[in-house]
């Protein structure tokens, strides 16, 4: 075993830190990428500890007025090798902490486990910051961020990241499913996820990352303490408000202008749109099709065409912008004239692609 692969998972049941209110500098997640720079050679031969000296966690504002101290309640993800740290602190709090020493080492890549570090603890503080109004509703409450610093001896230090977030007592959505939940109740619960993602994208926040494993169903079901919430938010991708329809760019494809069909960069805001069918075969569907046993398209248009919650969409509405009418449409537009092109534009779809509701 390597220098760099020795275990380390000090996070355990009782240990207590200090730690020190911390406000990162949001100088974005391509400053840790280093995507195109290469492997200094002194990386390969120096130690872990060298290495966190070598790339830090990110600057920022510590507030020293600002310090606590914690104890481990419980262990909830702990472990060499597993990533970001999560534990239960206080009895009652959970703590996300970004350790460098506990992400996968990379023999090949020593630098990788602390850009991933840094990476990941940058790109949550930003997203939670950006899902302020959602705090305690369909995301946790947020408690700030904050500074953990190892003593090394010898007046060296090495500090580690870490997060606050609300405990949430409630099922994992991909544990609830061993569960055999009713079709009303995944109905009820999808509704709930359909509505928080349309949301959210109405304020330019997509959660490319929703899934079973990162929705926790909290509460009764059938009561008014039923609540879903999302977590994980490493990959919460962010455009201006309101740009939702406009376009990523490029022209619409030979198919869309031959066959005359409107622009899809000035389809309403609708999730029987947003989460049409033709729209959510990618990702989407995949993750959640044991879920989702009835025809999902006319589901969509019964609860969301006619809600007051987001625009009204019209029966002409709905037929004017039928992706799965325009989607048989140019597939035997394709067929006719470019066969050969068929089996890529099944694979990339660039007519959704083209708009930021995108093709997920």
């Amino acid at each position: 075993m390597s220098a760099n692969r020795e275990e380390f998972a000090p996070y355990v049941q009782d240990a207590r830190f200090a730690i020190r209110r911390h406000l990162p500098h949001f100088i974005g997640r391509n400053a840790y990428t280093m995507e195109g720079v290469r492997e200094d050679e002194e990386d390969l031969h120096i130690t872990r500890q060298q290495l966190s000296f070598k790339y830090p966690m990110p600057y920022g504002l510590t507030i020293e007025q600002q310090s606590a101290e914690i104890v481990i309640t419980k262990e909830i993800k702990v472990g060499p090798e597993l990533g970001a740290q999560v534990v239960e602190v206080n009895g009652g709090i959970i703590a996300k902490i970004y350790d460098p020493f506990c992400y996968p080492a990379n023999d090949a890549h020593p630098r990788k486990p602390f850009l991933d570090a840094a990476t990941a603890y940058l790109a949550e503080c930003e997203a939670y910051q950006r899902l302020l109004p959602f705090w305690g509703t369909c995301v946790p409450e947020y408690y700030d961020s904050w500074i953990l610093d190892w003593d090394l001896g010898g007046g060296r230090v090495r500090s580690v990241r870490l997060i606050m977030l609300e405990r949430l007592d409630g099922d994992v959505m991909g544990d609830l499913y061993n569960w055999n939940p009713s079709r009303w109740v995944r109905s009820r619960i999808m509704e709930e996820i359909v509505r928080t993602m349309s949301q959210l994208r109405a304020l330019g926040l997509d959660h490319v990352d929703v899934d079973p494993r990162h929705v926790m169903v909290c509460g009764n079901v059938h009561g008014r303490s039923f609540r879903i919430v999302h977590f994980d938010f490493v990959n919460l991708h962010t455009e201006d408000p309101g740009t939702c329809h406009q376009s990523r760019g490029g022209r619409p494809t030979a198919a869309e202008a031959e066959l005359g069909l409107p622009d899809l960069c000035y389809e309403p805001f609708n999730p029987a749109l947003i989460f049409h069918e033709e729209r959510i075969q990618q990702v989407f569907r995949k993750r959640f099709d044991m879920w989702i046993d009835w025809n999902w398209q006319e589901w969509l248009d019964e609860r969301w065409m006619t809600t007051t919650q987001f625009p009204i969409l019209t029966v002409e509405e709905r037929r004017t912008w039928d992706l799965g009418e325009r989607a048989r449409m140019i597939r035997e537009y394709i067929r006719q004239n470019s066969p050969q092109d068929l089996e890529l534009w099944e694979k990339t779809r660039p007519d959704i692609q083209r708009t930021h509701m995108g093709y997920w």
